[in-house]
Parts: structure tokens; C-alpha cells; sequence
């Protein structure tokens, strides 16, 4: 058996044949390790470190650096980020993860929801699973939804035309798609796209408080109800 994979991993042929086949051998590691959820690679426990160690062995490789496997996290990070739904906790400054504050505040009507990632090809239909989920799980029916998109350090044309999907789907649902605190570089890609005309430039807020002021100033009775 592992004279067999280590054939078909290393045996002489094409480097475009090698190089896919190393890919799918690494996309497989991201999804056995990435889809486990611990902080870093150090906190695996001990029968899962093996395996790892196994894996590697198998196929005559040495095991991975930190360093290597601190990339393929970072990459795996990039492909499934971290999001969440924000609200204001009482006595603790700005908008935070309702998942670790659940006694925050939220606006009826309003859906903030961070976003921590790049957005591009990988990641842009989960992108869009997740708002969608997001608007699900609100408790009261939503008018805005504002992506807090600091972290938001860059969309690819991908990401552009879901983002076109998405804004389309709120819309028809009487939903307001907006962004706070986008990156003027990432605003530059998205007026390229066309996106900034879809959207609306007023659609752009420099912060999420500004965001929030902007909603409650024009859905007074919402936050009446």
C-alpha cells in the first residue's frame, strides 16, 4: 500500500499530473484537520497528532515545519473564516460576537455581521450561506444588513458577482445591503466591478457606528417596536 501511493504521488510524470496530485493530497489534510476545531495545530490531542504523523509517513514525506503547517492553517483560515452576528454587550465599548456576549444588544431590524476574511473564489458562496443564515436567524425582521468589513482586505471577481447575487436577493426581500469600515482599496475594486453603482455609494458607512445611527435615524419606529 504505501509503495503504491508513493508511486502515484512521486513516480516520474508530468509536473502539472505531480502538482495536482500534492494539491488534492493537501486539501485533503485541510479538510481532515480544518474541519476539527482547535486554536492552532499544537492544541490537536495526542492520537490526532499521530495520525497526522501517519499521514505524512505514508507517503514518504518528512512531517511538516510549524512553519508549514502554520501556512496551510493560514490558508484553510482564508477558506473558511471565522464570522459573526454583532451586538452591543452593556459596560463593554463597541459591537461584539452575540456567540460570546449573549446579553448584547441588538437592533430590531438591523443585522451587523463581521466578516473575517478576504473575500474571493473560495470563500464567496459561504460568504453569502452565512448572511443568508444570518437574516434566518434574526429575531425580528430585517431591514439593513451591514457588514462590518475591516477585515475585508480584498474581493476578487468572484466575489464581486456573488456580492451582485447577494445585494439582488436582500433586495427583493426588502433588504438593504450596506458596509462599514471597507478599505478605500477594496471600495476602488468594487466600484470597477460595477458594484458601487448596485449598491449605492450611500451604502458605505467609515464605521459600524455610523452605520447604526444612519438606521435608526431613518426606521425611528423600529426601535419603538
Amino acid at each position: 500500500m504505501n509503495r503504491f501511493i508513493s508511486r502515484f504521488f512521486f513516480a516520474p510524470t508530468s509536473p502539472n499530473a505531480l502538482g495536482f496530485c500534492r494539491l488534492l493530497f493537501f486539501a485533503l489534510m485541510l479538510w481532515f484537520f480544518g474541519t476539527r476545531d482547535y486554536s492552532s495545530w499544537g492544541d490537536l490531542p495526542a492520537s490526532m497528532q499521530n495520525n497526522r504523523i501517519f499521514f505524512f509517513r505514508l507517503l514518504n514525506l518528512h512531517v511538516p515545519s510549524a512553519k508549514t503547517l502554520a501556512i496551510i492553517e493560514f490558508l484553510w483560515d482564508g477558506w473558511r473564516p471565522h464570522s459573526a452576528v454583532l451586538g452591543r454587550p452593556k459596560d463593554v465599548e463597541g459591537y461584539h460576537d452575540i456567540t460570546r456576549y449573549p446579553e448584547a444588544q441588538r437592533i430590531p431590524g438591523l443585522v451587523l455581521f463581521r466578516w473575517d476574511a478576504p473575500l474571493f473564489f473560495a470563500n464567496a458562496e459561504l460568504f453569502k450561506e452565512r448572511v443568508l443564515a444570518a437574516v434566518a436567524g434574526s429575531p425580528s425582521s430585517v431591514r439593513w444588513f451591514v457588514v462590518a468589513a475591516e477585515p475585508v482586505t480584498s474581493v476578487d471577481v468572484t466575489a464581486a458577482d456573488v456580492l451582485a447575487e447577494l445585494d439582488e436577493t436582500l433586495r427583493a426581500e426588502g433588504i438593504k445591503l450596506s458596509f462599514a469600515e471597507l478599505k478605500d482599496p477594496v471600495k476602488d475594486k468594487l466600484k470597477r466591478f460595477g458594484l458601487l453603482a448596485q449598491i449605492g455609494e450611500d451604502s458605505f458607512y467609515p464605521t459600524v457606528e455610523a452605520a447604526v445611527r444612519s438606521y435608526v435615524r431613518k426606521h425611528p419606529a423600529k426601535q419603538r417596536g
